[in-house]
């Protein structure tokens, strides 16, 4: 017959000998109070939950059948030696939540039959190499939380047995290649949360270990060969250490490692060898390290790994056929990365991923697949096409561009060599420098058409560098000027001809002084207008830099999008969870310009129009003569000057008023435009009048110039010659 007798009062042990169950949670201070006479057949003795301070070596005399022994939540001191002197039968012994601060080499002296000790949660400072010594049925021991720092050479050289060792929660600083001598059935070992600053090499030699955890230890240095003799370790944990490189050898020996975890340390230099001979590795993990390039070779032997993470590094640079082995690789995660110097055949060897999680839409456009990128945020002007997604665009913007600047080559020559009137050396001095205007909207365009040529396919994996490029700053410096050149020299044309016009006799005119001064005050403000950006590009919100085409014309608002990335177990994937989506009008010199003051002057310019259409019809009607037919003859001039007027106001209408519609409705939140729509404004919308203004200035000019001088009535003369350029 065995007993379990439950030790909770200071009352003698036989009176509980016969009992099943007894009171929990007692005030025993002392062992010695109580009696163990006449119980050699008790198995199994709870003493947990008191306020033991000590054992002495005569305490436990007598039991020599006891198997379990619980004195853990006590405080316990100091064991004496040999206290479990008689107790050779025992397997189990509790001695957790304790404030135990040393161990000698005979403290635990004739427990020869002792498999599993749990001494976690005391004070523990030390490790002798005899402290554990006569142990050699020991399986398991938990010497975790506890204030080791050191542990002697072959401390543990008795506990051939010993299948798991848990070390965690201590402050151990330093191993040696001896430290855990003899333990050679070991299969399980936790050193988790220490401070050792160096693994040295081949410190687990001989290890049967399956699971190897050594995270938050405070690794800094892993030796080469430091896991020499882990053969058949599966899975290795060293995430949330220091660790700064991982030379050549280091992981030498891990022949059958499947889960490799290195995320949160500080890795920076990785030698191309260091995973060479590990062809079982399936899974690396390594997130929030500080690695800023991959070469060729590093995974030459991974052709099995499916699963790899770079998430939270500065890598700025994969060399191409870095992944060229890794066909079978099914799950990729480059969350936060920096990689400036992306290249088409970065990717190449992929072939089976099944999902991507990135912040960069490039990777994913690399990839045919896209609907398998989970991309954890987004930018409006994100796209997988080049500069000018299509044929169309590609080929109007060369002969749009050519087709300014050879036009209004034309008319600056023609200019150069005409002239007469002070009226028409007036009109000239406008027209010659609306044709500059115009004429530097054809460089800008011929400067996004070679960079689209430049750039070709794969114009997405530069696109960012691009649009914070000198080059495009300065073509879109060059394309604001011109555009707001023109249209303020339209106006000022406007305005000449209304007065010429309307006030025929009047004094109020522009002379050739007043017109240098005001086409000069032009240029200086359009130049300071389109300079601003530049200058205090930090202050003001995206302009230049924020579009493709290099002008940030106000067809799309500012969002911020508040969310986060959550791992998803069963796709292995991240997935970016969004919380809220705030939009405001962005670009607020952008509207300024393009909506207020553009609008204004075509305003302006149609209202003008319509008041010299009216004047010039009155005056011919006034002045014409029933009986000599001439009422048809000014029909037809006021159709003809109807006609040029609306051709006037009707290029710039589609010139500005789609843009200011379009960036009307998006700044409201009416619609959400698509990123290709700034490429076909480039092409089609913004050069309208620098395509069309040489023509409707000049050469209809030069076609009408001879029926208006062969007009007989004087005052029809006038008016009509008063109206063209």
């Amino acid at each position: 017959m065995h007993f379990v007798v439950h030790l909770q009062s200071s009352t003698t042990i036989c009176n509980y000998a016969k009992q099943s169950r007894i009171l929990q949670y007692n005030n025993i201070s002392r062992i010695e109070d109580l009696s163990f006479s006449n119980l050699n057949k008790l198995t199994m003795l709870d003493l947990s939950h008191n306020v033991i301070r000590s054992l002495s070596n005569d305490t436990l005399i007598g039991l020599t059948s006891l198997t379990t022994i619980d004195l853990s939540y006590n405080s316990i001191t100091r064991i004496e030696d040999f206290s479990f002197r008689d107790l050779n039968k025992l397997t189990t012994l509790y001695l957790s939540r304790n404030v135990i601060e040393s161990l000698s080499s005979d403290t635990f002296s004739g427990l020869t039959s002792l498999t599993k000790m749990d001494l976690s949660h005391n004070v523990i400072r030390s490790l002798s190499n005899d402290t554990f010594i006569g142990l050699t049925s020991l399986t398991t021991i938990d010497l975790s939380y506890n204030s080791i720092t050191r542990i002697e050479d072959f401390s543990f050289r008795d506990l051939n047995k010993l299948t798991s060792l848990y070390l965690s929660r201590n402050v151990i600083e330093s191993l040696s290649s001896d430290t855990f001598s003899g333990l050679t059935s070991l299969t399980e070992i936790d050193l988790r949360f220490n401070r050792i600053a160096v693994l040295p090499a081949r410190v687990f030699k001989a290890f049967h270990l399956e699971d190897l955890l050594i995270d938050h230890a405070g690794i800094i240095e892993l030796e080469p060969g430091c896991f020499q003799g882990l053969e058949a370790l599966q899975n290795l944990v060293l995430y949330r250490n220091s660790i700064t490189s991982l030379p050549s050898g280091v992981f030498r020996g891990l022949e059958s490692i499947i889960y490799l975890h290195l995320f949160d340390n500080k890795i920076s230099n990785i030698d191309v060898d260091v995973f060479k001979g590990l062809n079982t590795l399936e899974f690396l993990d390594l997130t929030n390290n500080s690695i800023i390039e991959l070469r060729k070779g590093l995974f030459e032997d991974q052709s099995n790994l499916t699963w790899v993470s770079f998430s939270d590094n500065p890598l700025e640079y994969i060399e191409p056929g870095t992944f060229q082995n890794l066909s079978r690789l099914e799950y990729l995660n480059m969350v936060n990365v920096q990689l400036t110097n992306l290249e088409p055949d970065t990717f190449k060897g992929i072939t089976s991923l099944e999902g991507l999680s990135t912040d960069d839409y490039r990777l994913c456009c690399l990839f045919d697949e896209t609907d398998l990128c989970t991309i954890a945020s987004s930018n409006f002007l994100d796209s997988c096409s080049r500069l000018m997604p299509n044929t169309i665009l590609r080929v109007a913007l060369w002969v749009i561009g050519f087709g300014a600047l050879i036009g209004n080559t034309i008319v600056l020559v023609f200019r150069c060599r005409t002239d007469h009137s002070v009226s028409a050396k007036t009109q000239g001095l406008f027209i010659s420098n609306l044709a500059i205007a115009d004429f530097l909207m054809g460089i800008y365009m011929l400067i996004i058409s070679s960079a689209d040529v430049y750039y070709g396919e794969y114009f997405y994996l530069y696109a960012e560098q691009w649009r914070g490029s000198v080059t495009c700053k300065v073509a879109g410096f060059i394309a604001f000027l011109s555009s707001e050149t023109s249209v303020f020299i339209l106006a000022i044309i406007t305005i000449d001809r209304v007065l010429c016009v309307v006030f025929p006799f009047g004094k109020l005119k522009f002379r050739a002084t007043s017109a240098r001064v005001g086409v000069a005050l032009i240029w200086a403000i359009a130049f300071v207008v389109s300079i601003v950006p530049l200058i205090v590009s930090s202050y003001i919100s995206g302009f230049y830099g924020l579009s493709d085409v290099c002008v940030g014309l106000p067809l799309n608002v500012e969002s911020t999008e508040t969310g986060e990335l959550v791992f998803n177990i069963e796709r292995r994937v991240w997935e970016y969870l969004q919380y809220e989506t705030t939009k405001r009008p962005s670009w607020v010199y952008s509207i300024a310009i393009f909506l207020g003051v553009n609008f204004l002057i075509f305003i302006l310019i149609l209202l003008s129009y319509v008041v010299i259409f009216v004047h010039v019809r009155k005056s011919a009607r006034s002045v014409a003569n029933p009986a000599s037919g001439s009422v048809s003859s000014d029909r037809a001039r006021e159709v003809k000057l109807a006609t040029r007027m609306s051709i006037i106001v009707l290029t710039d209408f589609f010139c500005w008023m789609p843009v200011i519609i379009m960036g009307i409705l998006s700044q409201t939140g009416a619609v959400t435009l698509p990123v290709s729509l700034y490429a076909w404004s480039v092409v089609f919308i913004l050069p309208i009048n620098a395509t069309i203004n040489p023509y409707l200035y000049t050469f209809i000019a030069i076609c009408g110039g001879s029926k208006t001088r062969s007009t007989s009535n004087p005052t029809q003369k006038t008016t009509v010659s008063e109206t063209r350029a």
